[in-house]
């Protein structure tokens, strides 16, 4: 019979230390919310007030803080990007190596020497205790056994409610004394096993799906990551109050978004780019994978790029969906979701609601126009049947079309009317209360590329918008003419009329060339002769 022996691959040394020592070697501690950790958010005294009583009772000595070796993590990396460099594939790398050995190594020249991966809000409620900034729980001393050498019991006037720095020096000493576990990791093999111990040490807290694919050290979370701290994506973000919800900053909730958005994103020129599947599914973790084909550096890039676009577009429009009691449309992440699928599809060619690509001139006075027509789209009046709408109409109007006795259009006219003339199940709020994905997102997407389009023209003669390759249409064409020919002195003669009129002498010109950025707007549009419209292109 064989012997065997198990050989560990991850090295760790477990052992109490007093608080007193840790305390000691906190400065040497990192902590970094990017790559290991989720966004701090403290907890409230009560809170901390209940982990101290827990704590000191003994009840949370079974819960080890863990860190992990500075030095190993930067020689495991190392290693790994050696790997990348001798098969040549750095150019198209798709994990996050060098940004990582950076900060490992940032952290080190400031003297730091372990990361912490388990206990920060732990940390966080202990140092705000020691500090004086908490005082301890009201009933302290009948939670906790500390008593003096002849075995009395310290009172409660000596700690409870009290600030630590304001007890007796000798209770600070017990309290700096106790101990508790850690566990030091030494050694792993590589960057996998890092992300999965910090899994494994945070298994059973609440931390998401998402959470967890967020400390990937694959290039695509790492800058999805990256914009939860942009500025555009934390004002739009900051409208997510609860705590709870996956989209709350502090969940890394831009990750989330992004990481649903891109799926979509990559599918935007086929039949699945409505699909959305759910925080939990397996396709997103997979999709994270350094081994994926759902994404290059490149097409990350790329997204991200137009991203960040969206986000400044639709971050504009915040303080005004901020005031109450004026819009239709609430001050949201699913609004922000609507807009951003909305402006895929005008930014792709071949998708299966637009023929046309567009591109938006103005981003502040384009978001402005989507919302306008948003907030329509919303209102109650566009959710009711034809008759309905008749009727309203008719009350806003003065008119009294089913005699009854209200006064105009009044609260209980509207009542009145959305109970018994609502397109029930089918009208464009029914829809866009499901719009995460399916039929009901194409059915909000194609309402709203359709009044997109409507207006077009009126939205590319004022700049906001163009579509790829068009070229001036006859009413801008007509308004160009129009500035020319018309004069309160009647300058021109009947030859300088007939000269512009004609086609073959004077042409419609730009003043900055389509190709250094010139668009068909009227301000950027001018009459001029043929000859010199043909020769002069590229000096513009």
């Amino acid at each position: 019979m064989h012997t065997y022996k198990l050989q560990n691959v991850i090295n760790t040394e477990n052992k109490p230390i007093s608080w007193k020592t840790w305390l000691a070697l906190k400065p040497k501690v990192a902590i970094d919310r990017k790559f290991l950790q989720r966004i701090l958010d403290h907890w409230p005294e009560d809170q901390v007030q209940k982990y101290l009583g827990g704590l000191f009772r003994g009840h949370r000595n079974i819960d080890s803080f863990v860190l992990v070796s500075i030095d190993a993590i930067i020689e495991v990396l190392e290693l790994e990007l050696k790997v990348i460099q001798k098969n040549k594939e750095l150019e198209d790398d798709k994990s996050n190596l060098n940004d990582f050995i950076a900060k490992m190594k940032e952290y080190k020249a400031r003297g730091k020497a372990w990361m912490l991966i388990n206990g920060q809000h732990r940390d966080d409620g202990l140092t705000r205790w020691f500090s004086g900034k908490i005082a301890s729980p009201a009933g302290f001393s009948k939670i906790v056994k500390l008593m003096l050498e002849d075995g009395r019991p310290v009172t409660s006037t000596q700690i409870d409610a009290k600030l630590f720095p304001k007890m007796e020096p000798g209770i600070q000493d017990a309290f700096l004394a106790e101990t508790h576990p850690f566990t030091f990791v030494t050694d792993f093999e590589d960057m996998e096993d890092l992300a999965d111990i910090v899994r494994l040490m945070n298994t059973g807290n609440d931390w998401n799906a998402n959470e967890w694919r967020a400390i990937s050290p694959s290039y695509i979370m790492q800058k999805f990551t990256d914009l939860n701290e942009y500025a555009d994506f934390k004002t739009i973000f900051e409208l997510e109050k609860s705590k709870t919800q996956p989209y709350n900053l502090k969940r890394k909730g831009v990750v989330w978004f992004l990481s649903h958005m891109y799926y979509s994103w990559v599918n935007k020129s086929t039949a699945s780019w409505t699909d959305s599947p759910t925080m939990n599914d397996d396709v997103y973790g997979e999709m994270i994978k350094i081994s994926s084909d759902l994404w290059t550096p490149k097409s990350v890039d790329e997204f991200v790029t137009f991203a960040k676009t969206v986000a400044k577009e639709f971050s504009s429009l915040i303080p005004a969906l901020n005031t109450k009691d004026k819009w239709f449309v609430p001050a949201s992440i699913p609004t922000f979701r609507n807009y951003f699928h909305f402006r895929v599809i005008l930014d792709t060619a071949g998708h299966s609601l637009s023929n046309n690509v567009y591109k938006v001139r103005d981003s502040r006075e384009f978001p402005a126009a989507w919302l306008q027509q948003e907030n329509f789209r919303q209102s109650t009046r566009e959710q009711l049947t034809d008759e309905g709408k008749s009727i309203w109409d008719k009350y806003e109007a003065g008119k009294n079309p089913l005699g009854k006795s209200w006064k105009g259009l009044s609260k209980d006219a509207k009542k009145y009317i959305k109970d018994n003339y609502l397109l029930i199940g089918k009208h464009y709020l029914a829809d866009n209360k499901g719009a995460k994905g399916g039929k009901n997102l194409n059915n909000v997407m194609e309402k709203q590329v359709a009044d997109f389009e409507r207006i077009f023209d009126d939205l590319f003669a004022k700049g906001m918008v163009k579509k790829k390759g068009s070229k001036p249409n006859s009413s801008i064409k007509k308004e160009v003419f129009s500035k020319k020919l018309s004069s309160e002195n009647a300058p021109l003669t009947l030859d300088d009329i007939m000269g512009l009129v004609d086609g073959k002498q004077t042409h419609v010109g730009h003043q900055i060339a389509s190709q250094n950025g010139g668009d068909y707007t009227v301000g950027n549009l001018e009459l001029e002769s043929a000859e010199f419209n043909l020769s002069n292109k590229e000096n513009r």
